[in-house]
């Protein structure tokens, strides 16, 4: 079977064509930049903020997407379950003392209330939250 020009063309348009972007939960932007990818456009502009902060001495040790184990790997039953982990926005020293930070756009999950209990009850550490 051979098919006309038209027919081909829109064959190889209908290919073409890619299903929209499912968008973001929380219909928040991503950002690219040399640094990295940011979660948010918030996100970045904390980050923004804390390295300017760093410049100025303010703060020190200034880190990016740093992962805290919350519950070790276990087996159970015969299955390998993953450890549960945080992790954290940015972490840096102010005035001595670590800072874990976390840049949230709207009201926190329940997920995430556990895990900023548990940073706490493990690791007796504090989570900041910045909100828009």
């Amino acid at each position: 079977m051979r098919m006309t020009e038209e027919q081909y063309a829109a064959l190889l348009g209908k290919r073409a064509e890619q299903p929209a972007p499912k968008p973001l939960k929380y219909r928040n932007k991503k950002v690219t930049t040399d640094e990295g990818t940011f979660d948010s456009k918030h996100e970045y502009a904390v980050w923004c903020q804390r390295k300017m902060e760093q410049a100025a001495g303010v703060i020190s040790g200034l880190q990016r997407q740093v992962s805290y184990e919350l519950i070790p790997s276990a087996n159970l039953d015969g299955r390998k379950l993953p450890a549960v982990r945080y992790v954290a926005d940015f972490v840096y020293l102010r005035d001595g003392e670590t800072v874990v930070e976390d840049a949230k756009g709207m009201e926190s999950l329940p997920d995430y209330k556990i895990k900023r209990r548990l940073m706490w009850w493990i690791h007796r550490i504090r989570v900041i939250e910045t909100r828009k």
